[in-house]
This record gives structure tokens, C-alpha cells and sequence, in this order.
């Protein structure tokens, strides 16, 4: 695939995605509730990160997931993408905020983004974590604490 088709392709799946991020949620007739917090490593705030509320078997078979980015520890569900009340698996992918440039992850990787172009998350601070909730059936406020 020729550079500038690379960088077009990657934007329209970049467009595809928070497209689909920003539709999934709103008129869909499930109850959704906002979640905010905080989410800590070490003792101190998580730079940058994401954070998804999975319903458990326990919830139900329709249950709303929920989506948040994490800033500086804190993380606010937008409306229309908090999550529904019960069991929920947080999923959290936390970076330690240092931009690094992609080719010094996959080096000599010729599909792989420009050299000019950053990864803003980092390195992981840890792989896949996911931390049980019981989330209330109105707005919440979490604080997380990730393992060492």
C-alpha cells in the first residue's frame, strides 16, 4: 500500500471508530447511569488511559457498556455512555503519558505509522487489568487502584 493510501486508510478507521464510539449508547432504550473517578498506580493519578464498563452474565443479556477516557486519574462518562446498574468488569488501560514515536515499538515495521507520528498513551503500566464494580442504580463515583 502506497504512503498516502496508508495515511487514508488509517484515518477512516480512526473516523470509523469514534463514529461508532459516539453512536453506541444514545437511543438505544437501555438504562445508563454517568460514572466518574479516579484511577491510581502506585499511589499516584494514571496519566492517560481508558476505561470500559463490561456487563457480567449476572446483569443481564442487554446491558449497556460504558466508556470513558482517563486524564490525569480522572475519568467522567460522557452522556449517553455511562453504565447500566450490577456487576461490571472495569477495564483499564493505563499509560504513563510519555509520547513515543511507533517506529521505536515496532521497528522497521513498513505498514506501521509514520516516524513522525506518536503513540500520546505511552508504555502500558500494566497488561489487561480488569477490577469488579458494582455499580448503583444512579450516578457514581469510583477510585480505582491498580495492582502493582
Amino acid at each position: 500500500m502506497a504512503p498516502r493510501s496508508k495515511s487514508v486508510a488509517s484515518a477512516a478507521w480512526t473516523c470509523a471508530v469514534c463514529a461508532a464510539l459516539v453512536g453506541c449508547g444514545s437511543g438505544d432504550g437501555l438504562t445508563r447511569h454517568q460514572v466518574s473517578g479516579e484511577v491510581r498506580y502506585k499511589g499516584q493519578p494514571v496519566k492517560i488511559g481508558t476505561i470500559t464498563f463490561e456487563p457480567t452474565p449476572e446483569v443481564g443479556k442487554e446491558a449497556p457498556t460504558g466508556y470513558a477516557v482517563i486524564r490525569d486519574g480522572r475519568f467522567t462518562t460522557e452522556p449517553g455512555q455511562g453504565a447500566g446498574a450490577g456487576a461490571y468488569i472495569a477495564r483499564i488501560y493505563a499509560g504513563d503519558g510519555q509520547a513515543i514515536a511507533p517506529r521505536a515499538v515496532a521497528a522497521g515495521d513498513p505498514e506501521g505509522p509514520p516516524p513522525t507520528a506518536k503513540l500520546v498513551f505511552g508504555r502500558a503500566l500494566l497488561e489487561d487489568y480488569g477490577h469488579p464494580v458494582e455499580l448503583p442504580a444512579k450516578n457514581s463515583e469510583l477510585v480505582i487502584e491498580l495492582p502493582k
